[in-house]
């Protein structure tokens, strides 16, 4: 929270929540994702540097944690008045109560973008898949992929039809706790690059667009990538504001 890249760009402190701790101080000293939010964070900030962030936290740190808190930590972020939620995280299995979140918070017109997974394979995460069984129950989250500076799909990006888009993903440099810097990869790094580029189009939309829907705004790079379903492409930015800015 104390980054020096976080000057001017967090919002009011009566906003925060950790929901691991308890506290109003969503932020942690150690574990194995240690520094992984401010590396999100981050990422977000380069896209859309005007930003604001509003620090949630709902996972331990390993990254794991009680799916309640991560569908409380919506629902927090929504009442508060969040534009865009970024969900680098993803869980196998369909869950109700995630799912109750996300509805709140499309019925409120937040827009959620979800990482896909790094397993490699066609298992796309919760939220990102949005998936029951093998049937679309209701696309509320943004499913985004990772490719590498080369739009190939990176080796550890999760794939398949109900993915929407993919982003860059290897090695992103973004910020790091104590003052530093670093370079991600992953797919929790190729989300907040989407989620960043929301944030630019709420900005000149002055209240938001149906962000679930996305055509037409990525670059098809399946030339580049057979055998590998991408959704419609790797996000292009520019085509994202020029086709969605009323």
């Amino acid at each position: 929270l104390s980054h020096s890249g976080f000057t001017d760009k967090l919002t009011d402190p009566i906003t925060w929540k950790d929901f691991v701790d308890g506290d109003m101080t969503p932020q942690e000293v150690s574990g194995a994702a240690y520094g992984h939010g401010t590396g999100v964070a981050g990422v977000i900030m380069q896209v859309a540097p005007k930003v604001k962030i509003m620090p949630i936290r709902a996972l331990g740190p390993d990254g794991s944690g009680d799916v309640s808190n991560v569908a409380a930590a919506i629902i927090w972020a929504v009442d508060n008045k969040a534009n865009v939620i970024n969900l680098s995280l993803g869980s196998t299995s369909y869950i109700a109560t995630l799912q109750t979140a996300l509805e709140y918070a499309a019925i409120k017109g937040v827009s959620i973008v979800a990482s896909a997974g790094n397993s490699g394979d066609q298992n796309v995460t919760y939220p990102a898949a949005n998936m029951v069984g093998n049937t679309v129950y209701q696309k509320l989250a943004i499913g985004v992929g990772s490719v590498s500076s080369g739009d190939r799909k990176s080796s550890f990006s999760n794939y398949g039809s109900n993915l929407e888009m993919v982003a860059p993903g290897e090695q992103i440099h973004t910020l790091y706790p104590g003052n530093q810097r670093t370079a991600w990869s992953g797919t929790s790094f190729a989300a907040p690059m989407v989620a960043g580029s929301l944030a630019l189009v709420y900005a000149q939309n002055y209240g938001g667009y149906p962000t679930h829907q996305l055509p037409g705004v990525a670059n098809d790079i399946s030339i580049l990538n057979p055998g590998y379903a991408l959704g419609s492409g790797r996000l292009n930015v520019l085509n994202l504001i020029v086709k969605t800015v009323k």
